[in-house]
């Protein structure tokens, strides 16, 4: 892969939100910048407990360091404090024809110096740490020059970084090629450089072995994760509620909708990701998206599949745990998903809408 057209668009737009102010029909939303943005371009709003919302700013202006961006309409919630603002388009699956890009991650990133005592922003940060996908550079001569998938028994390496010249190691982790493409000692004049793209408990159960943990980004906006980080991520609560799905029985009585998803910014994320998760499973067929509201309460996500019909008790619940981590980081932490098969309950309502994804 070559790294100089993958890092060519250095120029990625990050702000954390620290204010919000209303101006009748405006909205300003004011943090310190990184990098810059044309008028021309979309940018994205995004935290965990609410959904990606793309946006067209009217304009903006500059306060010392600090940058306020003006937008039409009065739609964020108080809650938007430490939310990210980027004209880095979200990625919802890992696709190797395109540069990886974690913008959330990377904004978080950038300002960890002057937030990591802030108890919102750490959560912000963990979660997105948690669901990333970081590009990772590797040695190996039976690895191909392309990223992809890795054939069993491959052997590869991964080059370490010395703790200020002492005899301690941590494993870089990039979150972007941008990133990557400043590790000059390592890419310039390598030829076709060779990386893996993992998640999170790949890259800890790697970093393990040295001891000392990863970093992320080390040669711009570096941020540490030792042993002890990766530990109190693992055992909180929240990562381990992530790794269930949990059943839920509907009270006697209760008043059920359901229609079809309003496309949003978050709806095409959720869709995208399902789609390549559809197309890596054999046993499934098709994948409809619903919205479930319940006495007039705020509508929530429900998936339902349409699976072969060899499929077990077993891999069935293996397919909707795994689904549900796919989709989370495109819904957010408050929002509620729930997962059916097509046969027998949703038969009727399937045959009114046509399948986003089919094989």
């Amino acid at each position: 892969m070559d790294i100089n057209n993958q890092a060519a668009k250095l120029n990625r737009f990050t702000m954390l939100i620290k204010e919000i102010s209303s101006y009748g029909s405006q909205t300003g939303i004011k943090g310190k910048p990184f990098g810059d943005y044309s008028d021309a371009e979309d940018l994205y709003i995004s935290k965990s407990n609410m959904p990606v919302v793309k946006i067209k700013p009217s304009f903006s202006k500059r306060e010392g360091d600090m940058l306020e961006i003006i937008i039409d309409g009065d739609y964020l919630p108080d809650n938007a404090i430490n939310a990210v603002v980027t004209n880095i388009e979200p990625q919802a699956a890992v696709d190797v024809s395109k540069p990886i890009e974690n913008p959330f991650l990377l904004a978080l990133a950038r300002d960890y110096k002057d937030n990591y005592k802030d108890r919102d922003y750490t959560n912000e940060f963990c979660y997105n740490l948690v669901h990333a996908k970081f590009v990772v550079p590797v040695v190996s001569d039976d690895l191909g020059t392309e990223s992809g998938t890795v054939k069993k028994g491959t052997q590869v390496g991964f080059p370490m970084l010395n703790i200020n010249g002492s005899d301690k190691k941590v494993l870089p982790t990039f979150t972007d090629w941008g990133a990557f493409s400043k590790w000059t000692a390592f890419t310039k004049n390598k030829g076709p450089v060779k990386v893996l793209v993992l998640k999170f408990d790949d890259i800890a159960d790697i970093a393990s072995q040295s001891g000392e943990g990863f970093v992320i980004n080390p040669f711009s906006e570096p941020v540490p994760v030792p042993p002890q980080f990766i530990e109190s991520i693992r055992n909180s609560e929240g990562y381990k509620s992530e790794t269930n799905v949990q059943k839920r029985t509907i009270k006697q009585d209760t008043t059920v909708k359901i229609g079809i998803m309003k496309e949003t910014e978050k709806t095409r994320l959720v869709k995208e990701a399902l789609m390549d998760f559809g197309q890596r499973n054999d046993l499934v067929k098709e994948i409809y998206l619903f919205a479930k509201q319940e006495n007039n309460s705020e509508a929530n996500i429900i998936v339902v599949f349409d699976l072969d019909f060899s499929v077990t008790e077993e891999e069935r619940k293996k397919i909707f745990d795994e689904a549900y981590k796919v989709i989370v980081p495109c819904l957010g932490r408050e929002m509620r998903v729930e997962f059916a098969m097509k046969a027998p309950t949703f038969i009727k309502i399937c045959s009114n809408y046509e399948p986003f994804y089919k094989a």
